[in-house]
């Protein structure tokens, strides 16, 4: 019998049911509103876009993780809640992307420390390596490998994301607009959602299990609460461009 192929909620049954719940709810209440932004405001429908798919995702995952805590299914559902969890990392980390080349000062897509067809191309290679290698572990049952891919595979992607946030930082960028609170939102939720999904995987460096609960459980709150945050400031710019 294939063993599963990512770390499954454990003790603190009750606390991921709420958080998952929590991250499920704002999740797909930030994929609305953003897609509301791609409807109406002048800037970047590709960002808004990206940002509204990263969300679903991410309330995918919400969903699956739900399924998951309540104990219904097996290793399958499990599989499918890790490739969930990853591609919502991985859509935070391109809307990073796109907003950084679609800011107004950026004068071309080439402007800036890597061009914008250069990101895109080894986007698609990490991606589609990432996911063959993710589910060919999960189908001959290498609970370790899984695992391991998922710990490197997160904080890659995360720390994709933060590179292109940081260099934002240091260029010119108005404090208090819609871009710069989509900015310091969303790389909240990057950040709490990348690093707890990596710490799922903690086992692999030797993580004790209630460490692992009890540090996913936090991250995924606070997760959910940036995106509650960012729901409220897509909100008020869906109403602002209407």
């Amino acid at each position: 019998m294939m063993e599963q192929a990512v770390v499954t909620p454990g003790t603190g049954g009750l606390t991921r049911f709420v958080a998952s719940v929590l991250l499920t709810v704002s999740c797909f209440g930030a994929s609305y509103y953003a897609a509301g932004s791609a409807r109406h405001s002048t800037f970047s429908t590709l960002l808004w876009r990206y940002l509204s798919l990263a969300t679903a995702v991410g309330g995918l995952f919400g969903v699956f993780s739900i399924i998951v805590t309540i104990g219904i299914g097996g290793a399958t559902l499990v599989a499918v809640r890790g490739l969930f969890g990853l591609f919502f990392i991985i859509f935070l980390a391109l809307s990073m992307r796109e907003l950084y080349y679609q800011a107004p000062y950026r004068s071309s897509e080439s402007d800036g420390w890597i061009s914008l067809t250069r990101a895109r191309r080894l986007e698609t290679i990490f991606m589609v390596i990432v996911v063959i290698e993710f589910s060919i572990a999960i189908l001959i049952g290498l609970t370790r490998v899984s695992q391991t891919i998922q710990l490197f595979a997160s904080l890659g992607f995360t720390l994709y994301g933060v590179s292109f946030a940081h260099s934002m930082r240091n260029e010119t960028l108005s404090s208090g607009t819609v871009i710069d609170s989509v900015l310091t939102y969303t790389i909240a939720v990057l950040l709490c959602i990348g690093i707890g999904f990596a710490v799922e995987s903690g086992a692999v460096v030797g993580l004790p299990d209630t460490t692992i609960d009890s540090a996913v459980n936090i991250l995924t709150v606070m997760g959910a609460s940036f995106l509650i945050s960012l729901i409220i400031r897509l909100k008020q710019n869906v109403e602002a461009v209407k």
